[in-house]
């Protein structure tokens, strides 16, 4: 289930971001300890499973609940979605992406608003 995601650093790469993988057993401790110290911008996550949805939605949660990452945009992407429609919203996420280029493409329009 990583693979896809690897892709789309990848891709996010190519297209001039700076980007920082990390694992999907990534503790979300170390995911807000990541994005503040790489003050980022966009965070992308993949869930493949039902399963990853309680962790995805903590994650997300945890991320609004601190001040920090108000300017923080979170994108979402992976099967679960793309079976869930409107999903991403109900999680608080700010996109949803289908594809791994529609990702970069909404990415990049977030960057233009800043």
């Amino acid at each position: 289930h990583e693979i896809g995601v690897r892709m789309l650093s990848d891709l996010f790469e190519l297209e001039g971001w700076k980007t920082h993988y990390l694992g999907s057993n990534t503790p979300a401790s170390a995911v807000l300890d990541m994005v503040q110290a790489r003050d980022a911008r966009v965070l992308a996550i993949s869930a493949a499973l039902a399963f990853d949805l309680f962790a995805v939605r903590d994650l997300i949660e945890q991320l609004r609940n601190d001040g920090r990452f108000d300017s923080l945009r979170i994108l979402v992407g992976g099967s679960l979605f793309v079976h869930s429609p409107g999903l991403w919203q109900e999680i608080g996420a700010d996109g949803y992406a289908p594809t791994a280029d529609a990702a970069v493409v909404l990415a990049t329009q977030w960057a233009e608003t800043v």
